[in-house]
């Protein structure tokens, strides 16, 4: 005779499911909200989202501190949360992790900056926080494909050529 084996029953818990022996949470926890996910062997898990106010807050923090430079560390702690936590949550929330957001960040102020014409590409790099004009010129070609000298040149060139033209008529 085969003895029935059943599982301990779990005491309900609002905003807790537990489906097939995986536990999952949704709502709020601390300023994050959960969602699911679907991982690549098809199996749930959950995501975490930072909160609209927290995302705000990172991303201000980090525009405003770019100049001076701003670890993730900084930022995680201005939202009152660990960097692990931080970084997962920020990339779930935002589609990019904070480095990622922050260096293309870095990249669209260098571009407003090199459109001016008023600012040495040197000075634009440490006004984007980068350490020195050539680490700025390697990160700038990747994201452009182009140098920023190039990228001046070619944008300004455009500029000018839609201001003249709106001269002549």
């Amino acid at each position: 005779m085969a003895q029935d084996q059943r599982l301990p029953t779990i005491p309900s818990v609002p905003g807790v499911s537990v489906i097939q022996g995986s536990v999952t949470f949704s709502g709020h926890w601390d300023g994050t909200s959960l969602a699911q996910g679907v991982t690549q062997n098809g199996a749930k898990r959950t995501l975490e989202n930072l909160a609209p106010w927290r995302v705000k807050k990172a991303k201000e923090l980090m525009v405003d501190l770019m100049a001076q430079g701003c670890s993730i560390e900084e930022v995680a702690n201005a939202c009152a949360i660990s960097r692990s936590h931080f970084s997962r949550a920020f990339k779930n929330a935002t589609g990019l992790a904070p480095h990622d957001w922050f260096r293309r960040e870095q990249i669209r102020k260098a571009q407003a900056l090199l459109r001016t014409r008023e600012l040495s590409i040197c000075v634009v790099a440490q006004e984007c926080g980068f350490s020195d004009q050539s680490y700025f010129t390697r990160v700038f070609r990747q994201f452009n494909g182009i140098s920023p000298r190039r990228w001046r040149l070619q944008h300004c060139a455009q500029a000018a050529g839609v201001f003249s033209d709106a001269f002549n008529e």
